[in-house]
């Protein structure tokens, strides 16, 4: 019979957004599962991150941390704020996490500046 051993799962998904001219990006809003943390140890705080890439995939922002709620905390709101600008093409952004909980992304929104 095999030994279990823990190992750290990443998840990385990405997406971009396009543009025609240089602009002021206004926050972004992740919506989706909220208030999904485990009651105590890893996944009690669920942190999703996000960094961003405005010169292609060679140049990445620092990961930022927002939580995404902790048990029955629904009313979590995911937000990124300071974007900064966005200059054509566009900009990469990149969404991450480990903790061991079910995260679902539903959206994510760009409010207005």
């Amino acid at each position: 019979m095999g030994r279990c051993v823990d190992t750290e799962i990443v998840v990385l998904i990405s997406g971009y957004v396009l543009t025609e001219k240089v602009r002021r990006m206004g926050p972004l809003r992740l919506e989706g599962a909220k208030g999904i943390g485990l009651a105590n140890g890893q996944g009690s705080d669920p942190q999703i991150q996000m960094r961003t890439s405005k010169k292609g995939a060679n140049d990445y922002t620092p990961w930022r941390s927002r939580t995404s709620g902790a048990q029955g905390a629904r009313s979590t709101r995911i937000i990124f704020n300071q974007m900064g600008l966005v200059h054509p093409p566009g900009m990469e952004i990149q969404l991450s996490w480990s903790d061991p909980v079910g995260q679902i992304i539903t959206s994510l929104n760009e409010d207005a500046a």
